[in-house]
C-alpha cells in the first residue's frame, strides 16, 4: 500500500471512529502549491507529501485528542479560530538561526504537545520544553495511533 492509500485509510478510520471528529473540506492542489511557495519564502521546507495529500481530503482536522492544522484558520466548536501551518511554523521558529533546519508545525495534541515534521518524521514534542516523546513515520500512523489511544481510554472507562 502506498502512502497516499495509507493516508486515505487513516482519514476513513477517523471519519468512522466512535469518537466524533470534525474534518474541513479538502483543499485544492493549487492552494497547497501556493502554501508551499509561502513556506519557502520564509525558508521553510515544503509540506511533506503525505500531509499535502491529507489536506486534499481534509484541510484541517479536529480529532480525538488532536488538531491537525490546515492552510487557513479553522473555526473551533466554541466559535474561536485555530491557527494554520504557516503562522504556527513562523511562530515556532521565530528565534531559530536562519541557517537552522526548521521544523514545520502541523498540529497539536491535548496536554500541551505539538506535532512537528522534522528530519523526515512526525514528532510529538512538549510545547514548553520541546522534549520529544513520540515519533511517527507518516501522518497516517499518527492519526491511527491517536484513534487507538482514544479507543483504549474509552474501553478503560467502560
Amino acid at each position: 500500500m502506498d502512502i497516499q492509500e495509507k493516508t486515505d485509510k487513516a482519514l476513513d478510520a477517523l471519519r468512522n471512529a466512535k469518537a466524533k471528529s470534525f474534518l474541513n473540506d479538502g483543499a485544492s492542489e493549487e492552494v497547497i502549491k501556493i502554501t508551499n511557495l509561502v513556506l519557502n519564502k520564509y525558508h521553510f521546507a515544503d509540506m511533506p507529501a503525505d500531509y499535502a495529500h491529507l489536506l486534499l481530503g481534509a484541510n484541517g482536522i479536529m480529532g480525538p485528542y488532536f488538531t491537525l492544522l490546515g492552510l487557513g484558520p479553522m473555526e473551533t466548536a466554541n466559535g474561536g479560530l485555530t491557527s494554520y501551518i504557516v503562522a504556527e511554523t513562523r511562530e515556532f521558529n521565530k528565534f531559530a538561526d536562519e541557517d537552522d533546519d526548521k521544523p514545520l508545525v502541523l498540529g497539536n495534541v491535548s496536554g500541551g504537545a505539538l506535532l512537528i515534521h522534522h528530519d523526515g518524521k512526525y514528532r510529538l514534542i512538549d510545547e514548553s520544553s520541546y522534549d520529544e516523546f513520540n515519533v511517527y513515520d507518516d501522518i497516517a500512523d499518527f492519526i491511527t495511533g491517536m484513534i487507538e489511544m482514544k479507543d483504549k481510554a474509552r474501553a478503560a472507562t467502560s
